[in-house]
């Protein structure tokens, strides 16, 4: 499978009845790097600009909600989620590089 999976948490405020808590939901997307030739400098490129695209995609509040707050859970969340790729985009650049 040529897929590569971005997972980030994110974290949610619950209301609960008198007081606010925080949960942790998880989101995650996969990433196809079929057809990219891995082994060259503009196919590992293109690889990074799919799991950066992937990361927006999965840190990005569908409802459009903006503020301070927001933006430091949005920014955190892109961290977490780049950090948790990098080792799988080493791995498969290296298994394309120099084999299994």
């Amino acid at each position: 499978m040529k897929k590569l999976m971005i997972m980030a948490a994110l974290p949610v405020l619950a209301m609960a009845a008198p007081q606010a808590a925080m949960a942790e939901t998880s989101k995650s997307a996969e990433v196809s790097y079929a057809g990219l030739d891995l082994t060259t400098e503009a196919g590992q490129k293109e690889f990074k600009s799919r799991i950066a695209r992937a990361v927006n995609k999965v840190c990005t509040d569908s409802q459009g909600v903006r503020g301070a707050v927001e933006a430091s859970k949005r920014s955190a969340c892109k961290k977490s989620a780049m950090r948790h790729s990098e080792q799988q985009y080493a791995a498969v650049v290296s298994q394309a590089r120099y084999g299994g």
